[in-house]
């Protein structure tokens, strides 16, 4: 339509919209997957459906007449029986169809996210701020468990992402890979415009970089080397503050 106006977005729309494109790009057939659609899609509306059955039976039971016939039904009856059980299964299916979407969606949303309470990576404001579902799974670098060793085999450190059994290492690569996996929920952690995106990248390379290097070494030593990064530590954090200025946040 004309006239520059703004169509008012469904939030309802938007988030089924998401939803369904994640279920697209991530569902897998598995032998998980097979098993739920065979329960949800043969099982179950069989058992409706002998249900229903039972259920009009009893009421022929109550009323002192014969079964109905939903299947073989006579002309006189058959078309408010068939009404009255179309009405009846669709409901149910409804339902059932609820049931295996939401299902098969909590499947294509299998997120755990490995790390550490003290972390500096922020991947759990990262998730929280997507509205993305995850499972927090604490570890023990001195005792580390055996799945950040499988799942980082390179460095076996935290963060560590896993999304439906695959591993995403490295904090700068999992704020990219959250971003751009659900890009359609709000809000976008990285610029859109490109030259914004590289600074945003070059200034957290800084940081990982720089800052958490000398943080690790004010930690790990003592002396003239710990006097040293104590003073890099100041000197990295002052350019840092020099151009980020008073904003909090820049998009």
């Amino acid at each position: 339509m004309g006239g520059g106006m703004e169509a008012n977005k469904n939030k309802f729309i938007e988030d089924w919209g998401s939803a369904r494109e994640t279920l697209e790009q991530n569902f897998r057939w598995t032998r998980r997957n097979f098993a739920l659609i065979g329960l949800f899609g043969i099982a179950v509306p069989i058992l409706v459906y002998k249900g229903i059955v039972k259920e009009f039976n009893m009421q022929d039971e109550d009323a002192g007449r014969p079964y109905r016939k939903f299947i073989h039904s006579s002309p006189k009856n058959g078309c408010t029986n068939l009404i009255q059980t179309h009405t009846i299964i669709i409901a149910s299916y409804k339902r059932i169809a609820d049931s295996l979407v939401g299902q098969a969606l909590k499947m294509a949303e299998e997120v755990i996210l490995l790390d550490i309470l003290g972390s500096s990576f922020g991947m759990r404001i990262d998730l929280e701020e997507k509205g993305t579902e995850y499972e927090y799974k604490e570890e023990n670098m001195l005792d580390k468990s055996r799945m950040l060793l499988q799942m980082n085999l390179v460095h076996k450190m935290v963060p560590v992402l896993i999304h439906n059994g695959k591993p995403i290492c490295e904090s700068l690569v999992i704020l990219q890979y959250i971003d751009e996996v659900w890009k359609l929920k709000f809000p976008d952690l990285l610029p859109s415009d490109t030259y914004h995106l590289s600074q945003a990248r070059f200034w957290a390379d800084f940081v990982d970089k720089k800052i958490c290097d000398s943080g690790k070494r004010i930690l790990m030593t003592k002396g003239e080397v710990q006097e040293g990064a104590k003073k890099e530590m100041i000197e990295c954090l002052k350019i840092l503050e020099g151009e980020l200025g008073d904003t909090l946040f820049r998009r």
